[in-house]
């Protein structure tokens, strides 16, 4: 059965199983989703690794998934950081392209979403998967609170902190952002 979605996003949404996407069909999967133009400090892929390996042991039934696009090689440092803490943390990488139907099916097949991203303009992906009906887990701060509360997600704890003193190594150079502020969200919490 399709799902559909009541406003136009692409196509709707063919429900396919993990294996589909690399995943394990007998494991809790979590997925994160984020493009690279968007910003790796930005979107913070790493602090989501980390969370996640520190709330579960190697060897628990369950999995995180990090779908990252676009796949060209045009930040060579963050693409190194990326996979050094997946490689680190037992993190799924999907790398490759995706239509956006197939998207849509990833975060259908998923069974929770977390974003611990430093700021959004609105949390796209984030809505998404909670009109999927996923449990989501994302950073109590920024455009996503337009639609994310308490009763409807798990929103993590964060301070706020000069964005060059949240940013990788190299991740300043031409940063529009620096000089002002943006959330460090609690990994622990």
């Amino acid at each position: 059965a399709r799902r559909s979605f009541p406003w136009s996003i692409g196509p709707a949404c063919e429900p396919k199983p993990k294996a589909n996407f690399g995943l394990s069909p007998d494991r809790f999967t979590f997925l994160f989703v984020f493009d690279m133009n968007s910003r790796l400090p930005r979107k913070n892929p790493v602090a989501v690794m980390r969370a996640f390996r520190r709330a579960f042991r190697p060897g628990e039934p369950v999995e995180l998934a990090v779908k990252v696009s676009p796949q060209g090689e045009l930040f060579p440092d963050w693409w190194r950081e990326l996979r050094a803490a997946a490689r680190e943390c037992g993190v799924t990488l999907i790398e490759r392209s995706l239509s956006r139907g197939d998207l849509l099916a990833l975060m259908n097949a998923a069974d929770a979403y977390a974003s611990l991203h430093r700021s959004e303009g609105f949390g796209l992906t984030m809505a998404e998967a909670m009109l999927l009906g996923k449990p989501t887990v994302a950073t109590g701060y920024s455009g996503n609170l337009d639609f994310m509360t308490n009763d409807t997600s798990f929103l993590v704890r964060h301070t706020l902190v000069p964005i060059e003193a949240s940013s990788s190594p190299g991740a300043v150079v031409g940063n529009p952002y620096q000089g002002g502020r943006w959330a460090e969200p609690d990994v622990a919490h």
